[in-house]
This record gives structure tokens, C-alpha cells and sequence, in this order.
């Protein structure tokens, strides 16, 4: 049923919210109020055709966007129409629950011009999609609307619920798509024998060529650093010392370098604060800055020190980068494509899996399909 209903923007309609309680709700008015709108608006949640002078004088847009809640007869069809559509099975976005759909969110966006899109769940679809969907959600009673009494699809339905089988046709389409999935299932695995066996050998290059690389999650990154690293050696080296005997004097033993300047600067303020206790945390700061100095520094000539030129590291981390770029080029059509990479690499393993035990494989399908089939015989 119909929960709630809004629309915006739609012809003489400003901004409308209706909330639909349960049973017979009555809408009423003066002539021109706009009910007719609110028929027409969701006669545009069912796949509707929408025109060009939907949307209100001044405004770009018109907006109509419903909350459904389906009965339990059709929630079994409306989950597998969402399913077959890929569209989500309730507003959170999940797409593939096992459960049926409690909740479905429909809107449509018309703009000036007649164009319109269409979102059910919050994901973008067609409108013909919505009319598949919104046959089953909303049904249209007047003088020349029998819409659901006509459509050949829900004659089915209809002689259900007069059988009162509600039960029996949940089991048969829980079986029945389950059926389908074997059968789908035992498609991917067909072919002939030449087409699997070439398909394997591709299958089998690429996997070998992919488990050779040994690719790893972020390693690209980490090459592009260390390639850096490795080609400014001179430069960092020379840069670190400098660093260093700033702070520290380096070599020489002079009283120009930054320690030294902090250690005087804390020697005076000291004596000053034992005239006035005020700078008593000055002088604490300085100690601590001439502390932290020299560990710096010592730390800079640690670097410094390490930092050695390796031309063969550095050759072996461009011919890593440059084997990592190409595969990446190969399967993710980007050279930065790593992550995509080594998803597709998962992807190709799982298939030559499934060729290399196609046999087990289909006894197993065959075997699930034949039981499918008799619990199908026996849900009827």
C-alpha cells in the first residue's frame, strides 16, 4: 500500500505530503484544488509518461517520490522484479538480501522538456522498469483505468490469492529462483570442449604470468617512494649534513651551531631567573629545545651516515615498477590500476578453477538441479 506520498513542483502543486493511513483514505476539495494532480503525479510512479509541462511556472524541476509498503502476496514477485533489475531490496541499498522487500522508495525527477529519471531504492533505473515495478505497487481504478484487471501478468496473481495459496506460491518462487540460478549456473559451465580447453590455456598464461609478479596491495606506492628515495641520494646526503652541522656544529667544535647558541641562551635566562622566578619556565623551554636539537642531530648523521648510492637497487626498482605498470595496463587498462589489478587476478583464478573442475562441478549442478526440480513438482 501507498504510505506516503509528496510532490513538488508538479503543475499548480507548490509542495504536497500526504501520509496514507490503512483502509479507504478520502481526498477532498473545491474543483482546481489539484486532486487530479495527485492521481496524474502517481500515475508517474507507475511508469507513467511524463510531459513537458509538468513542472510548475519558475521552477526547473518536478519532483514526485512515494513510500510503498508491499502486501505479502506480491512481495515474493516484487523482490524477484528488483533482483532482476539489480536494484536494491529495501532503501539501506542492500541488493542482495536473501529476504523480500518490506519497504520500496520510488522517485521520479521530471524536468522542463519532458525528461525525466527515475530512482527506485535510491538507485537510478528506467521507466520502463518503474511500469514492471509499479504495476505491482499501485493500481489505477476509474472509468477507463483497470489497468491491473488487463495486465496478463497479474492474472496469475489474482488466481492465487483467490485460491488463497499464499504459502504454496512463496515456496514456488523461492524454489523456482532457485531453479533458475542452477540452470544459469550450468550455462556458464557449457560450451565446447575445443572452446573450454583454448579458454583454460588463456586462463592458465595469465594466472602464471600474475602469480609470477607477485603483486602485493600498495606496493606501487612504496616503489614510487623508494625509486625517490634512491635517485636524490646525493642530494639528500648533502642536505643532512648541512641539517646536522646547523645544529649541531658537525665537525667542527666551534660555538656556532644551534646547540651551542641554546645551551648559552639557557645558561643566561637561567641566571636571570634565579633574579626573577617569573622566567623559571622560560629557561625549562630552552633546555628542552637544546635537547631536542641535538637528538635531531643525531639523528641526521645516523641518516646521513646509512645513505649510501646503490645504482643495482635502483635498476631493480625501475624494472619492478615497470613490470608492476604493465600488468596493471593489462588488466585494469590504467598503470595505476594495482587494486583493480589484483582483484581481476582473483577473478581469473576463480574461473580456471572452476574450468580445471568443471567435471565435479556439473555432477554437483546436476545433482542440485534434479532436487530443485523435485521440490519445485512438489510445491505445486
Amino acid at each position: 500500500m501507498l504510505r506516503h506520498l509528496r510532490v513538488t513542483n508538479f503543475a499548480i502543486l507548490s509542495d504536497v505530503a500526504l501520509d496514507l493511513g490503512e483502509g479507504l483514505n478520502v481526498l477532498t476539495g473545491e474543483t482546481g484544488a489539484g486532486k487530479s494532480l495527485i492521481v496524474d503525479a502517481v500515475n508517474l510512479l507507475r511508469g507513467g509518461r511524463a510531459s513537458a509541462d509538468i513542472p510548475r511556472a519558475g521552477a526547473s524541476e518536478a519532483v514526485v517520490e512515494a513510500i510503498f509498503e508491499p502486501p505479502d502476496d506480491l512481495r515474493a514477485r516484487i523482490g524477484t522484479v528488483l533482483r532482476e533489475a539489480g536494484l536494491p531490496l529495501d532503501p539501506d541499498g542492500d541488493v542482495d538480501g536473501d529476504g523480500d522487500p518490506e519497504e520500496v522508495v520510488v522517485r521520479r525527477v521530471i524536468q522542463k522538456g519532458g525528461r525525466s529519471k527515475t530512482y527506485v531504492n535510491g538507485a537510478l533505473t528506467t521507466a520502463s522498469r518503474l511500469a514492471e515495478l509499479g504495476a505491482l505497487l499501485v493500481d489505477l481504478s476509474g472509468q477507463h483505468q483497470h489497468q491491473g484487471l488487463v495486465d496478463p501478468a497479474r492474472h496469475r496473481d489474482i488466481l492465487d490469492a483467490f485460491g488463497r495459496g499464499d504459502e504454496r506460491v512463496a515456496a514456488m518462487t523461492g524454489t523456482w529462483e532457485a531453479l533458475r540460478g542452477i540452470e544459469a549456473r550450468l550455462d556458464e559451465l557449457g560450451g565446447d570442449e575445443r572452446t573450454r580447453t583454448e579458454r583454460a590455456e588463456w586462463l592458465r598464461y595469465q594466472v602464471d604470468e600474475l602469480d609470477a609478479a607477485a603483486l602485493r596491495p600498495g606496493e606501487d606506492v612504496a616503489l614510487d617512494a623508494e625509486r625517490a628515495r634512491l635517485a636524490a641520494v646525493d642530494t639528500l646526503h648533502a642536505g643532512a649534513r648541512i641539517a646536522q652541522a646547523l645544529l649541531d656544529g658537525g665537525d667542527d667544535d666551534g660555538d656556532g651551531s644551534a646547540v651551542d647558541r641554546l645551551g648559552a641562551a639557557a645558561r643566561e635566562v637561567d641566571r636571570l631567573a634565579r633574579i626573577d622566578a617569573t622566567l623559571d619556565g622560560c629557561a625549562r623551554q630552552i633546555v628542552e629545545a637544546r635537547v631536542l636539537a641535538e637528538d635531531a642531530g643525531a639523528t641526521l648523521r645516523q641518516y646521513a651516515d646509512r645513505l649510501d648510492g646503490d645504482p643495482e637497487r635502483l635498476a631493480a626498482v625501475d624494472d619492478r615498477i615497470e613490470l608492476v605498470r604493465r600488468l596493471c595496463r593489462k588488466h585494469a587498462g590504467r598503470p595505476d590500476g594495482l587494486e583493480q589489478t589484483l582483484v581481476r587476478a582473483d577473478e581469473l583464478r576463480a574461473e580456471l578453477d572452476a574450468l580445471t573442475n568443471r567435471d565435479a562441478r556439473l555432477a554437483a549442478l546436476e545433482r542440485e538441479r534434479a532436487a530443485a526440480r523435485a521440490a519445485a513438482e512438489a510445491a505445486k
